[in-house]
């Protein structure tokens, strides 16, 4: 039952409902004793009878309050009331990116998205160091706050809902169970690998970049194949979803979101050093698309990480492929690098749909269907060939000069003849098509394909 402005709830007197979800609502409330205002997060009446739910509940307080830094939101009373467990924490009185993303469906200005990785990095950290894991990193989950002046905005993790401790041996889910955003979860979540704190730094990825092209990296049309994809496909480049990002960081982007573990970065902070690094060789543009240097920022190591193959590709939208996912490897981890594909096509950043925040559906974006074993190696020249080609040319250019003889006639008729169509009209679109504006930077337009909810809970 949602709390209406005015009740009283444990004490605290509810203003206003600020958001709602499969567990619980949360609630803007005055503090029966100190002049402040605070969040309520209460749990649902069936989801309190759930002592599952209500365990996973009671912890999001107990892991929070062990947390103290300005990049995570504070916690200070947990309790039941009426038989619904609630927890009184920080009241952040902003935005989160998630809603920023959808003001903004191309990405977000580079300095921008540097700041917000920055701090959130340094509050994710944090929490690592204290032997604490997110598990749901997300945009929605990362809250922005009006800041000190000069100092920008005040960015916040939240959300320690599904958070364990790196030596629980057990998690309140059970084995082999899920619970996540799997736009952003790292491949080992799927299957019975160890999950560590690359994992949450993988979503931090994951995020930064959709921050910076407007689209998750792996928008498939199932949650199905949104697994797969991470389990098995290389991320697009980030600079064909938004020209103008450096190749740079693409590299950053490789190794963020490497399927094996360990080739990922070691910390949040290595990641957002090596993202405004990469991020400082963009050229000056129109789109906001520059940065200042950073101090102490050493540019994203190669190696192993980088994608092997040609780099960029160009295509319109419409030109991708509608196939089937590349060919699983065999048994085992996947590994962090993948075989070249050949003729990868372009992903191109769909319209975002304006959503509730914390649900942010892939955007439609299919592999080419190219599996690492179907790749032809390219036909080798032939020294015999070159005496036919030679022979080619000769008869080619008799042929041209009898055109050329003939064109007399031909352009005396020239008027009998229909007019081409121009390329123009050849490329121009129907009415009845419903093909969306392109959005800025020059990020080609695409087909949205809709897919129904984020959150899995996967059971084996």
């Amino acid at each position: 039952m949602v709390l209406a402005p005015g009740t009283v709830f444990a004490g605290f007197t509810i203003e206003a409902l600020l958001g709602r979800g499969g567990m619980g609502e949360v609630y803007r409330a005055r503090h029966p004793r100190l002049p402040r205002r605070v969040a309520v997060k209460v749990l649902t009446d069936d989801a309190a009878r759930d002592q599952e739910f209500r365990a996973r509940f009671e912890r999001e307080a107990d892991l929070a309050a062990r947390t103290n830094h300005r990049n995570i939101v504070t916690v200070f009373d947990r309790g039941v009331e009426a038989g619904r467990p609630w927890i009184c924490m920080e009241f952040v009185d902003g935005t989160d990116v998630a809603v920023l993303l959808r003001r903004n469906p191309s990405g977000l200005p580079a300095p921008q998205a540097l700041h917000i990785l920055t701090q959130a990095a340094a509050g994710i950290d944090h929490a690592h160091r204290l032997g604490l894991l997110h598990r749901d990193i997300k945009p929605a989950n990362i809250l922005l706050a009006p800041g000190d002046p000069g100092e920008g905005e005040r960015v916040l993790v939240s959300d320690f809902g599904i958070a364990r401790s790196l030596d629980e041996t057990q998690g309140l889910t059970g084995t082999g169970s899920f619970v996540a955003t799997i736009a952003y979860a790292a491949p080992e979540t799927f299957t019975d690998a160890p999950v560590g704190p690359r994992a949450d730094l993988y979503a931090l990825g994951a995020t930064l970049f959709e921050m910076l092209t407007g689209a998750v990296p792996f928008a498939r049309a199932t949650p199905a194949a949104v697994m797969h994809a991470h389990l098995y496909d290389p991320p697009p480049a980030p600079p064909d979803l938004r020209p103008g990002l450096p190749d740079a960081f693409d590299t950053v982007i490789a190794r963020a979101l490497a399927k094996d573990p360990d080739r990922r970065f070691g910390t949040a902070r290595e990641l957002a050093a090596a993202a405004t690094a990469a991020l400082q060789t963009v050229p000056p543009r129109r789109g906001s698309m520059t940065s200042t240097p950073a101090a102490g920022a050493s540019p994203p190591p190669a190696g192993p990480t980088h994608r092997p193959g040609a780099r960029r590709r160009t295509a319109h939208a419409g030109s991708r492929s509608d196939t089937a996912s590349p060919t699983p490897p065999r048994a085992g981890r996947p590994s962090g690098t993948t075989p070249p594909r050949a003729g990868r096509p372009t992903d191109s950043t769909p319209p975002r749909a304006d959503h509730h925040a914390g649900t942010t559906p892939p955007r439609a974006k299919h592999p080419s269907g190219a599996t690492p074993g179907s790749i032809a190696r390219p036909p080798q020249p032939d020294p015999g060939r070159a005496r036919r080609w030679v022979i080619g040319v000769l008869a080619a250019a008799g042929v041209v000069t009898v055109l050329v003889l003939g064109s007399h006639g031909l352009r005396a008729n020239r008027d009998e003849l229909p007019p081409c169509p121009s390329s123009e009209a050849q490329s121009a679109p129907s009415a009845d098509q419903g093909v969306p504006t392109a959005p800025p930077l020059g990020v080609p337009a695409a087909t949205t394909v809709a897919v129904p909810g984020q959150n899995c809970r996967v059971v084996n």
